[in-house]
């Protein structure tokens, strides 16, 4: 059964199942690796499809695919390794960054443009319009860099990159660096900040979730804060994987070792929260909840509304989604998943009218409550992406 644990909630999200799910009609495999929603309300989704192709899904908040593009691996090896984030901009363009190696043809339309990459693994940035097509391509150097920071740990799924556009149209962008490009596609300045995700306020000042702490930086690439060094375990770096504002510009960030921090806007830190369950992204919608998601492989034993439970896997991994308050405790928790499959959570999006957005994959059977009941999703590929949405209405 979709295991639910809640408490007595102002919220009534947890009670209330996914309104839509939407699976894109792939052959054979495709790997959700991101998710976004745009000012005119559509989801992007990306991934990985057959024979090491590379997908971009436009869905409508209802749940309507509305185009798709489909990069192919080129026969002789190479082409687009991954899309690791996606943005739409208020001026209706599309972004998306991610890596590639030897040569590619990023244009999908009937022109061409070929890039090579140096050595290895390079970093590109596209501009799409608003009907996925092609307008320019930026590629360098750093992808292998970044990738360093992840390694084969739990959160092999995770962003790896951030992405953001200010008010002015100018894109941020952060692997091994952190550079700012304006809208047609001139790199502006590059600065030594790594980062796998980017978060950006009303007055266009950035917060990025780097290697060992936060940083608060702004148009002009320089450091106004950052937030006290993570700590180390062995050989491993805690990181910043995922980073989120609220309206007041507090700071919610989760670690690669299951922390989830808040910051005030001065970068102190207001509490921390260890979830013992890690998470692969999180975002505060506009009542200030912070809403993670993730995936976990074994029984875990956690604190959930000042109760502990037991939380098991139905399969190898289950998926979850959780519900955070003001004062970092974890109100309740769902799980999804299936006997004998696995089904893995990658992004998370927090729509108006309290919609919330995941994408996802799963291995040849997922189970699932929609709309009151629990219905079983089967498919004939290894990976099957799927993007699920879920409504939250909220009484106060």
């Amino acid at each position: 059964m979709f295991a639910a644990f809640a408490a007595c909630l102002i919220s009534a999200c947890a009670n209330r199942p996914p309104e839509w799910l939407y699976q894109p009609p792939f052959d054979g495999y495709s790997n959700a690796t991101c998710l976004s929603q745009g000012i005119s309300g559509r989801l992007y989704m990306a991934g990985e499809g057959d024979n090491g192709s590379q997908f971009l899904t436009a869905v409508s908040d209802s749940g309507e695919p509305v185009w798709s593009i489909v990069w192919e691996a080129p026969a002789s090896g190479g082409g687009i390794y991954r899309v690791n984030n996606v943005v739409e901009s208020t001026e209706g363009y599309i972004y998306l960054t991610g890596a590639y190696w030897r040569t590619v043809d990023f244009n999908s339309g009937d022109d061409e443009d070929f890039n090579t990459s140096s050595d290895g693994w390079d970093t590109f940035l596209m501009k799409l319009d608003m009907n996925g097509d092609f307008m320019w391509c930026r590629t360098w150097d750093g992808y292998e860099i970044a990738e360093e920071m992840v390694g084969e740990g739990p959160m092999l799924y995770m962003k790896l990159a951030g992405l953001a556009i200010d008010s002015q149209g100018s894109i941020y962008i952060s692997y091994s660096d952190l550079r700012k490009y304006s809208s047609d596609g001139e790199m502006v300045w590059v600065e030594p900040i790594a980062g796998c995700d980017i978060a950006i306020d009303s007055r266009d000042l950035l917060y990025v979730a780097g290697r060992s702490c936060v940083s608060k930086i702004n148009c002009n690439g320089q450091t106004l804060w950052s937030t006290d060094r993570y700590s180390r375990f062995g050989d491993a770096q805690e990181f910043a994987m995922a980073i989120s504002l609220d309206e007041y510009c507090n700071v919610y960030a989760c670690t690669s070792h299951g922390e989830i921090k808040k910051y005030d806007l001065n970068g102190d830190l207001t509490w921390s929260s260890d979830l013992r369950i890690y998470p692969e992204d999180l975002e505060v919608d506009q009542e200030g909840r912070v809403y993670v998601v993730g995936a976990f492989s074994d029984e875990r034993r956690i604190e959930v509304a000042s109760e502990y439970i037991s939380l098991t896997p139905r399969g190898s991994r289950d998926s979850f989604l959780g519900m955070i308050d003001d004062s970092g405790e974890l109100q309740w928790i769902k799980t999804w998943g299936s006997p004998d499959s696995y089904t893995t959570t990658v992004s998370l999006v927090t729509g108006p009218s309290g919609w919330i957005y995941i994408a996802g994959y799963y291995k040849t059977r997922m189970m699932i409550e929609l709309n009151g009941s629990e219905q079983t999703f089967t498919s004939d590929a290894y990976h099957q992406a799927y993007l699920v949405a879920l409504r939250c209405e909220v009484s106060r």
